[in-house]
């Protein structure tokens, strides 16, 4: 036990630390979601259903799910567990053979290790004994494992699986099964679950939780308001929450306080921040699940709370560029020759800002290209930018086909992938609009074979936590839903999705699918784009 950790027990009357970085089943704190990955996951491995899925967000407790799964089975279950998914397909299946105990003299070649496997499976399959594949960070397979871990899945005798496989991953991991070439594994799936984030209320629980396991008296530190901005600043991602609370515990320790307030979450939040933490870990806040039908957008709007700007941000200058609008480009603010489509996005803007905590991030994305998805967004962005106080952000992710620089004329580079690359700090790259001071662009930047990584790392959680506090409002003009993992990845920052769509263009069924793989708690609505793009109505029923 370190000084630090023994002086915060000390302080607080506890018999241990409550928050402790390391999985502890004692700490198990179960929510419907977690309940049903772990039940779930015990039934899939006891009936040999073959091959399931877990996806959550980094630090939403899938590690702990699957060891309650290797536990429910006791001495049954041989496990052969993969923390680092990125090998090649000869380390692969090395691993897996030397993970199960086989034989140490591994077979020379692919086919008799392959054939090893197999026997092995069916001969514990026949002693009524089980045999597992956890695969952790699924989501970063390459195709060639995932091809090898197809034939794995079709492993069975007597009609029944006696390789169980379990592919654990962030969301990323659905879009990565639908890649063209992975559709006989993606059939082989039997079962999925995902795991939720905490809600405001699930994170009082949790917290009260982890006090009592920990021997803390009824005088908990953590008050009602206080655990708001530790919900907020965390996403309700448990691993995240532990973070913060050790880290606000020692502070308040050292200062000699027994009270804990919103802002020392806030401000552990930031420091953490600083200090470049891991793809996942933003202090986004996460998204309610309050539905309402109201006016021009049909909205499931996320009740999250919005980022005040900072008062370094509201004296930050970025370069002013004067638009150069493209004639096809219809954007009210600049062009006054359609007075009804910028009612309509006014009153889109007042729908947003009548919520009562109106969404700080917002992903402007489509069932596909040709909807009018960039031009919507600038209009939106636009129309929020004409409320007095109010700065906007538009940022243009989608870096497969990028329109925002174009339509705007301005320069595309130095952009986001400048920016998350580490060639050009973000005041170099933010645009703001002359003749609309209120409103930036942050164009898509120079192109890059690796976007996905970008979006995936480290440097971009900074910076979408970054944007929430120097922006009233971020709207993201992403890909199509689904088309690329970007997608995933941008949805897993933003507060929700505003879903574009034009009727005589889109064909139904992608509409359909598009909207229905939208998490319900992430659709703030659905824009029908008519003829003109800058037309609006709203969806109903």
């Amino acid at each position: 036990m370190t000084v630090e950790k023994f002086a915060v027990e000390k302080f607080f009357g506890l018999a241990r630390n409550p928050f402790a970085p390391t999985p502890d089943s004692t700490f198990y704190f179960e929510t419907p979601s977690h309940r049903e990955a772990v039940t779930g996951l015990l039934d899939a491995v006891a009936e040999r259903k073959g091959l399931a899925t877990l996806t959550g967000e980094a630090g939403s407790g899938k590690t702990t799910v699957l060891r309650l799964v290797a536990e429910g089975f006791r001495g049954a279950l041989q496990l052969a567990r993969i923390l680092n998914p990125v090998l090649r397909p000869e380390e692969f299946l090395e691993h897996v053979f030397l993970s199960l105990g086989v034989d140490r003299d591994a077979p020379p070649s692919k086919a008799r290790l392959m054939l090893a496997l197999e026997q092995h499976c069916a001969k514990r399959h026949g002693e009524g004994l089980y045999t597992a594949l956890l695969i952790d960070e699924a989501h970063k397979l390459p195709e060639a494992v995932l091809a090898e871990i197809h034939f794995l899945s079709n492993f069975e005798t007597a009609g029944a699986r006696t390789l169980q496989i379990v592919l654990a991953g962030q969301p990323q991991l659905h879009p990565l099964l639908q890649q063209p070439g992975l559709e006989a594994l993606k059939q082989r799936v039997a079962l999925s679950f995902g795991l939720e984030p905490l809600t405001p209320e699930q994170t009082a629980d949790y917290v009260r939780f982890r006090w009592d396991q920990a021997g803390g008296g009824p005088d908990s530190p953590f008050r009602a308001e206080a655990v708001t901005g530790l919900w907020q600043c965390s996403r309700g991602l448990p691993r995240l929450i532990n973070t913060v609370c050790e880290n606000v515990l020692r502070n308040a320790a050292a200062a000699g306080r027994r009270i804990l307030e919103a802002n020392d979450f806030r401000q552990a939040a930031q420091h953490l921040e600083s200090l470049a933490l891991p793809a996942g870990y933003t202090t986004a806040t996460a998204a309610a699940t309050s539905v309402a039908q109201q006016g021009d957008l049909a909205s499931a709007v996320p009740a999250s709370p919005q980022a005040a700007p900072s008062s370094s941000a509201k004296r930050r200058a970025y370069r002013r560029v004067k638009v150069r609008l493209s004639p096809a480009a219809p954007l009210f603010p600049f062009d006054g020759g359609d007075e009804n489509a910028a009612a309509q996005y006014r009153i889109v803007r007042t729908r947003i800002g009548q919520q009562h905590n109106p969404p700080a991030m917002l992903l402007v994305s489509s069932p596909g290209n040709g909807d009018g998805r960039t031009l919507t967004a600038l209009n939106v962005a636009a129309a929020l930018a004409l409320k007095s106080d109010a700065k906007v952000l538009l940022v243009d992710a989608d870096f497969r086909r990028s329109r925002c620089a174009e339509w705007l004329g301005v320069p595309e580079s130095p952009g986001l992938t400048d920016v998350l690359s580490g060639g050009r700090p973000l005041e170099d790259a933010i645009i703001q609009l002359a003749e609309l001071p209120s409103l930036c662009v942050l164009p898509a930047g120079a192109p890059r074979q690796n976007p996905t990584e970008l979006l995936d790392s480290s440097e971009a959680a900074v910076l979408f936590a970054r944007l929430r506090g120097e922006f009233a409002y971020t709207l993201i003009d992403g890909p199509p839903i689904g088309s690329v993992a970007d997608y995933e990845i941008l949805l897993m920052h933003c507060d929700g999705v505003v879903v574009v769509v034009r009727p005589d263009h889109t064909k139904r069924s992608l509409y359909k699918q598009a909207v229905g793989s939208v998490p319900p708690e992430k659709l703030a609505g659905i824009l029908l784009n008519h003829a003109a793009p800058s037309s609006l109505r709203a969806q109903r029923g």
